[in-house]
């Protein structure tokens, strides 16, 4: 079962690679941001592939529970209108709804499954994609950092990058109190 699945994904992850990185798009001698896009690209579909594959499957053994639980809740039903003439045919036709009411419950749960897979994998995407844009800026931000020649410039922005990395922003400094005259002005009046 799972070379099966293996196997499945293999071919989700081929199917996505064709689709989102034909051979034929790639540039010969790609730059740095293709390449981060590219590999970007491949590990989401690393992701795509398996959850995929994953919602895809839990989706069918839903399908297939709902569907053999309705034809048990049907045939108990069945059973309870045209033959339960005595107890012990009420008592099959019982069992049968029963059955059939717990296998119809157990493919909504495997579809309420599948659903909360892909919305993680929506969430994990979005965090990924999120996550590969901050290293880009901090790698476009470093490259910069590197060509500024002006030694002041360089150290506003090297500190700059800091605050960024660190998630601070600048302190606020209380405001100091002047001992002299403001702006020209005497102290006498």
């Amino acid at each position: 079962m799972a070379n099966r699945f293996g196997k499945a994904v293999d071919r989700e992850r081929a199917a996505l690679t064709e689709e989102l990185l034909p051979d034929s798009a790639v540039p010969e001698h790609p730059t740095p941001e293709e390449k981060d896009s590219a590999k970007f690209t491949k590990l989401l579909i690393r992701y795509y592939s398996y959850g995929l594959t994953q919602a895809r499957a839990s989706f069918y053994v839903s399908l297939f529970a709902s569907i053999i639980g309705g034809g048990i809740l049907i045939t108990g039903i069945g059973l309870a209108i045209f033959h339960a003439d005595t107890i012990g045919d009420q008592y099959a036709s019982i069992v049968s709804s029963v059955a059939g009411l717990l296998t119809v419950a157990i493919g909504t749960l495997f579809h309420k499954r599948a659903d909360a897979a892909l919305r993680h994998m929506e969430s994990q995407s979005r965090g990924l994609r999120e996550d590969m844009k901050r290293q880009s800026d901090l790698d476009k931000a470093i490259e910069l950092l590197g060509e500024e020649q002006e030694p002041s410039i360089k150290a506003h922005l090297r500190a700059a990058v800091i605050i960024k990395l660190s998630n601070s922003s600048l302190p606020t400094l209380p405001k100091a109190e002047r001992s002299g005259p403001v702006d020209g002005q005497s102290s006498s009046s």
